[in-house]
Parts: C-alpha cells; structure tokens; sequence
C-alpha cells in the first residue's frame, strides 16, 4: 500500500533518528525524509515551500533533541502521531481507491496532528493543508499557475489525438445519442 518512495523516506526517517540517538521517530524525522522524496518535495515547491530553509530548520529541531546513551543498533520507536499519519494517509488513499499512499498523501495527514513542531514549520512558511490538497487535486499552484501537463503519454510516446478525440473521452455526445433513439423523449 505505501508507496516505494515513500519506504525509502520513512527508512531515512528511522535512519536520520537512529544516527542520532533519539529515542523516537517522530512527524520532524518524517518531514525531514520527506524533503527528499520526489512527490511531497514537488508538492512543497508548488505550495511555495523554502525547502532550503524548512531543511535547516528541521536539522535544528532535530539537533536539540535528547539523545539516548547507547550502545550499538539501535531502532528509534515510532511515536503515536507519526502512527497516525501514516494509517490516516493509508486510510484516505484506501477510501479513495486511488493506488499507493505517497509523500503528498502523507502530507496531507500530517495536518491533522495540530500539537507537532513539524506543522508548526509548514505554518511559519504559509503552507496550508487546502494548498496540498488543491495541489494534488487540480495541480493549483499557491503562485496561481497550474501544474505543466507533459504532452507525452505514460509510455514516452507523443500523444497526438485531436482535440475531437480528447474531447470524446471525458464528454457524451447526447445529439448522437438522440440521433440513435438512446435518449428518453
């Protein structure tokens, strides 16, 4: 269900927690990964994100953090919030029947835990939970542009339909329809 990205963030969150002795994995580890992973760095960019300055900032949080006094491997435990993300994001993504959870998805979750120092971050910087979602719904950038559409298909191919073509796969011609007695008069 969790996307292959957003493994590989979360591993670096565990990593970035581990590394440094903190006894918890929390949302600031998890943003901090994220900040790396293709589609939530993406999303923070069109939402007008200084993901320079969100990454120091972060670091800083992190580097004051109580570090545990230990020996060898260690695997920090995951706090109840960073749970709560994660099962929210997979829970909406579930719902929507919409493929595998990725960074964005966990973003948007990530709004929903109001006492993290991680929100508090995305506050500073004007980044709202409608920016992420208008974002990933109807590609709104926080600029006002629209996400750019790449003209290729998903196999790298140009695609090169008409505009009739195109306008055919999202409409209902109801003059045919009549035209054929398929409409009710």
């Amino acid at each position: 269900m969790l996307g292959d990205d957003l493994r590989i963030a979360i591993a670096a969150a565990e990593e970035r927690a581990a590394a440094s002795k903190h006894e918890f994995l929390t949302l600031e580890h998890l943003l901090y990964a994220l900040l790396h992973d293709p589609r939530a760095s993406e999303v923070l960019e069109a939402v007008g994100a200084d993901l320079d300055q969100l990454e120091s900032e972060l670091d800083q949080f992190l580097d004051k953090l109580e570090k545990l006094e230990i020996e060898g491997e260690y695997r920090p435990i995951w706090t109840i919030g960073f749970r709560r993300v994660l099962q929210r994001a997979t829970n909406h993504v579930q719902s929507a029947d919409a493929g595998e959870v990725d960074g964005a998805n966990v973003l948007v979750a990530m709004f929903a835990e109001t006492d993290s120092h991680a929100l508090y971050l995305l506050d500073r910087q004007g980044i709202e939970r409608l920016d992420i979602v208008s974002y990933i719904s109807h590609g709104k950038r926080k600029d006002g542009k629209r996400k750019r559409v790449s003209p290729m298909g998903a196999d790298g191919e140009s695609e090169s339909r008409s505009p009739d073509e195109a306008l055919a796969d999202f409409t209902v011609d109801l003059y045919e329809r009549a035209r054929e007695g398929k409409i009710d008069p």
